[in-house]
């Protein structure tokens, strides 16, 4: 009977040194794994960060094309009007010329 606690003691003690192994190497492995979650945790805030900063950065965009856009539809406005008024100026030149050299004309005609 004692050859037999013998034998259990000995499996159980040989059971024990493998479990203090075993937990040994999992709080070794739990360190890994901590330092895994805090570069994981750091990783996800950071791409939540730059998310956010690229999300501005669109928006500040988005803005500033409208704006140019505007002052692009105004200026395109205003050189609408120039050219026009600058049509007008011409077609007015043209009818003076006209006149002048027709008036020219009749003067040739009565001196003649």
């Amino acid at each position: 009977r004692s050859k037999i606690i013998e034998e259990l003691s000995q499996v159980r003690t040989e059971k024990l040194n493998r479990v203090k192994v075993v937990e040994k190497e999992k709080d070794n492995l739990e360190d890994a794994k901590n330092e895994a979650m805090q570069y994981m945790t750091k990783e996800r805030e950071l791409s939540c960060f730059k998310s956010k900063e690229y999300q501005m950065f669109k928006l500040e965009a988005v803005e500033k094309q409208k704006v140019l856009t505007e002052k692009k539809e105004t200026l395109e406005h205003k050189l609408h009007k120039i050219k026009e008024s600058g049509s007008n100026r011409r077609a007015k030149v043209d009818e003076k010329e006209a006149e002048y050299k027709k008036a020219v004309k009749e003067k040739e005609n009565l001196t003649k």
